[in-house]
């Protein structure tokens, strides 16, 4: 049985994420391996990785990014966030879904950083979190689309 990220634990990351000024928010490190800005949207006049999600979304991409961090555990190896929250124009940018849940940040795409099977990539997402509606690309970067939403199928993209 997965264990479930406790509230308390992403309550006291929010506590500490409150204090910080925006610019130091950015670089706070959520868990071991994954910077606070790391899930964050880009945006056509500021670049990637610029737009802060709203502090409403907070506790879902706390969330997701400490289930990540059990799979960067497991793996031994970076695992990145190639997109995490989006605005919904950079969402319309990188033709997603108009009810996408990175508008809300209950979805992330994650980038393994070291040579491994993409499918085995989202089989270790899949045994080590409780996250759902799967998505494994194989385009022009190789990327798995995992998301929190339980009221959404199951997905499978090959």
């Amino acid at each position: 049985m997965i264990e479930l990220i406790k509230k308390s634990q992403v309550d006291k990351i929010i506590e500490q994420l409150i204090c910080l000024s925006p610019e130091e928010r950015k670089y706070f490190w959520i868990s071991d391996n994954f910077q606070w800005f790391e899930f964050w949207s880009g945006d056509p006049v500021f670049g990637a990785k610029s737009v802060e999600p709203s502090r409403a979304m907070w506790a879902d991409a706390i969330t997701h990014i400490l289930y990540m961090q059990r799979v960067r555990d497991y793996l031994g190896f970076a695992v990145g966030y190639s997109s995490g929250y989006r605005t919904k124009v950079w969402n319309k940018i990188w033709k997603g879904a108009k009810d996408s849940d990175h508008l809300y940040c209950r979805a992330g795409d994650m980038v393994p950083k070291r040579r491994i099977s993409i499918y085995k990539f989202a089989m270790i997402i899949a045994m080590l979190t409780p996250l759902d509606h799967f998505g494994v690309y194989n385009g022009w970067s190789k990327w798995v689309h995992a998301g929190n939403n339980e009221d959404k199928q199951l997905l499978y993209k090959w």
